[in-house]
């Protein structure tokens, strides 16, 4: 026998025998094959033929058959996955479908999507390798825990080169899912505070906990105590952190008022927060404080330097009547020029001597022969003697500060000076019987100051009249003074607080009753105490300005000592004296303002100096110096200072030529903040002699200039201000006009043209004309038009003076 082999027929089973019909030769040997879905390699059936009986075995005795396999590869996939990260890993489920007998590998790796690499998962990668049988596996990827609130991040995994499989389309590559398990920040917000001159209060609202994403909250404000439009700006909105920024400051715009007034309140409200929680509750408040804080402060530092300066005025004024600058006799002194009404003849001094010359702004020069200047506001001043018009202008206060008047009559007829005190008759420094005296002066000071971030300027005048009567060494009397000041302040947008700007005023009347002692025909000591009060206003002329009641309580004493007197025309005169004011001022309290108290002391120590000189062509020549010290101390500038003044003039009546140069400063203080100089000059020619011919004026005056230790003593407050420059300004004025005889020659006219240019006001020109009658009568016209130097209005004048010389 020999057999063959060909491919089995599906489900033949193998034969146990092979049968030959009858007459054939060959038959076929069928092996049924078994199917199924497992995957497997081609397999081959081996025949063999065995011995038997009847039959013999050829040579190919056994034969193969392939049973090829006809089932497909089994296919991968895999599935995505979700896990919170602080699981620690996520694992992916890689799945075979079908049957193999054969192992299975696929490679796989990872990739980012809205998670980062090695941040929030590990990178890795490898082979998933399937035993026979196996109907799948696993891949885990490690994941990274974070304490970060964030949105569930995504990568993927996926599955490449298979062997012994093939990969499921779509289903190759699956997305993990990172659960964020932190909890979402919470936000909070804290209580704030600022004074209402902050401009601002801002609220700090945080977010604990670390975020990836943005949180956002709503926000309010909500009245309490505090009314929204009176007190605050009513505001509202969202606001968003996250981002990095843990913290962010929420503003409330305040609104400052000038009322004196408690604490008050209004709430900040969060709500209806996102990607976030709010701290405790759906809906948290803070509460905001404001503060009242310095209204009153502009209104302490004015009362401190207006009642420095007020009983400044009133107690020089005192000690003018004390030290007998104001003379003896009846006599009136307008504008710095002295004229004696007494009619009693030089033995009461000489009629119409000049007082010292005054410079500034609106300054004359010095009349001889008992000239008489009368001031118009805001026009020029007339000298009687000469019938020329001053070349400067003067306001009422620069008057009032040069101008005095006394009536001293004597009771007994006993009318003889001895030139020391001006006490009026006297025997050996004591009055042979008592002489009474009605006298008055007036003051304007100016001042420039300020503490730390505040700083003021202003000027007090002050009018002083009294009367008092001597007997013997002794005088007694009592002085009443009316003071009014006018300022403005401003505090510097520092420290928190915000600019601010305004004004200020004050009046003050005050009495003050007064004792004088002659120790000696040198020495004399003085005393005085007062009481005042009054009224002040901050921000006068405001819709919200606030007024109050003040008072004053003064003590001033002081001594003169004579060192070189001199009764002679020529000759030099040296005096030293001292003086102590002790100022104690106060306000009521009113619903904008809290009660207010300040103290100043001043401690003074002045030697004044004079030489005149009288030559023999004409020429009057009379230089000056004065040297004062003082010490300051109390609720204003304190500290030391050292200031000097000094002036020279220059007169030839018989060339019509005068000059005059001034100058003075404060050399040092330890209020670094005050400081003040100034210089100033004059020239007048009158070639033709008298009041007839060519005329011609220039004066110049740069800074404060002025001569005189009382001019010293007015300027209390120096210091610059933020925005007012220490130096007052500079004035340059020039005149020129011819003089005609009228009137028989009895008269004369003098038509004249002017120009003045002022740092301060601008410039101006005017025109006029004077006439004069003798010695006793003057008239004049003038007009002028000044061009303001900021952006107000030209300002037209007309003005007319008439002066009487008697």
């Amino acid at each position: 026998l020999e057999v063959s082999a060909t491919a089995p027929m599906p489900g033949s089973e193998p034969p146990t025998s092979a049968l030959f019909p009858a007459g054939a030769d060959e038959t076929t040997l069928t092996v049924r094959t078994i199917d199924d879905s497992v995957d497997e390699p081609d397999r081959e059936i081996a025949t063999t033929l065995l011995n038997g009986n009847g039959y013999t075995l050829g040579s190919a005795v056994s034969a193969t058959v392939l049973v090829r396999d006809n089932d497909g590869a089994p296919v991968l996939s895999i599935t995505g996955a979700a896990a919170p990260e602080s699981r620690g890993n996520l694992m992916f489920v890689v799945t075979l479908q079908g049957r193999t007998t054969m192992p299975v590998e696929a490679a796989w790796s990872t990739s980012p999507g809205t998670a980062t690499a090695d941040q929030d998962y590990a990178t890795v990668s490898g082979v998933l390798t399937l035993d026979p049988g196996s109907t799948g596996g696993a891949i885990v990827i490690p994941l990274r825990d974070d304490a970060i609130h964030e949105e569930n991040e995504t990568f993927t995994v996926s599955l490449s080169r298979p062997k012994n499989a093939e990969l499921e389309v779509g289903a190759s590559s699956a997305t993990g899912v990172i659960e964020n398990d932190d909890a979402a920040p919470v936000i909070r917000i804290a209580d704030a505070s600022a004074p209402e001159s902050a401009g601002e209060i801002g609220f700090t609202v945080s977010l604990s906990g670390e975020s990836a994403l943005p949180a956002t909250v709503r926000w309010a404000t909500e009245a309490e105590t505090a009314q929204p439009g009176m007190d605050y700006v009513e505001v509202s909105g969202e606001l968003v952190l996250g981002g990095g920024a843990t913290s962010v400051r929420l503003e409330v715009p305040l609104i400052e008022d000038l009322l004196h007034e408690e604490s008050e309140t209004f709430r900040l409200v969060l709500s209806g927060a996102t990607n976030a929680v709010l701290d405790g509750d759906s809906e948290v408040a803070a509460t905001g404080t404001i503060e009242d804080d310095g209204d009153s402060a502009p209104a302490e530092e004015w009362l401190a330097r207006f009642g420095r300066t007020a009983a400044s005025n009133a107690v020089d004024a005192l000690q003018d009547r004390l030290t007998g600058r104001l003379g003896s006799g009846a006599q009136v002194v307008v504008a710095g020029h002295r004229v004696d009404v007494s009619g009693s003849g030089p033995e009461h001094g000489a009629a119409g001597s000049a007082a010292a010359p005054v410079t500034g702004l609106g300054s004359i020069g010095q009349a001889a022969g008992g000239a008489v200047g009368l001031a118009v506001p805001g026009g020029g001043l007339l000298d009687t003697q000469s019938g020329r018009y001053g070349s400067g202008r003067m306001s009422v206060g620069d008057v009032l500060a040069r101008s005095s008047f006394r009536f001293s009559p004597d009771t007994h007829g006993a009318g003889r000076g001895n030139g020391t005190t001006g006490a009026g008759a006297v025997e050996g420094g004591v009055s042979a019987d008592h002489r009474w005296s009605v006298w008055g002066s007036g003051a304007s000071t100016r001042f420039d100051g300020g503490e730390d971030t505040l700083s003021l300027n202003g000027e007090v005048v002050t009018g002083t009249v009294g009367a008092d009567i001597e007997r013997g060494r002794a005088l007694f009397g009592v002085a009443v003074s009316h003071s009014r000041g006018d300022g403005d302040y401003r505090r510097n947008g520092v420290g928190g607080l915000h600019a601010r700007e305004g004004s200020l005023s004050s009046e003050l009347t005050t009495g003050l009753p007064y004792l004088r002692v002659a120790v000696n025909d040198r020495l004399s000591v003085w005393g005085a105490l007062g009481r005042g009060s009054g009224s002040m206003t901050l921000g006068e002329g405001d819709p919200g300005s606030v007024e109050t009641d003040i008072g004053m309580t003064l003590g001033a004493f002081g001594a003169r000592q004579e060192l070189r007197p001199s009764a002679a025309t020529e000759g030099f005169r040296l005096a030293l004296r001292t003086d102590l004011l002790l100022v104690h001022t106060t306000s009521d309290e009113t619903e904008a303002l809290p009660a207010l108290s300040t103290d100043v002391n001043r401690l003074r120590l002045m030697i004044e100096g004079a030489r005149r000189w009288q030559f023999d062509s004409g020429v009057v020549l009379t230089p000056t110096v004065e040297l004062g010290l003082r010490y300051d101390d109390g609720d204003a500038e304190t500290g030391g200072g050292l200031e000097v003044g000094a002036g020279l003039r220059l007169e030839n009546a018989a060339r019509g030529l005068s000059a005059e140069l001034t100058g003075r400063s404060l050399l040092a203080h330890q209020a670094s903040e005050l400081s003040e100089w100034g210089v100033g000059g004059s020239l007048r020619f009158e070639p033709g002699g008298g009041d007839r011919g060519l005329s011609i004026g220039l004066r110049s005056t740069l800074g404060a200039a002025s001569s005189g230790i009382t001019r010293l003593w007015e300027q209390q407050n120096a210091a610059p201000s933020a925005y007012r420059p220490a130096v007052p300004g500079s004035v340059t004025e020039a005149e020129v006009g011819y003089g005609l005889a009228v009137l028989g020659s009895r008269g004369s006219l003098t038509p004249y043209l002017g120009a003045g240019l002022s740092d301060r006001s601008g410039e101006a020109y005017r025109a006029g004309a004077r006439l004069r009658v003798g010695e006793f009568f003057a008239l004049e016209a003038e007009a002028a038009r000044v061009e303001r130097s900021d952006a107000t209005p030209s300002l037209l004048r007309a003005a007319l003076l008439a002066n009487l010389r008697w």
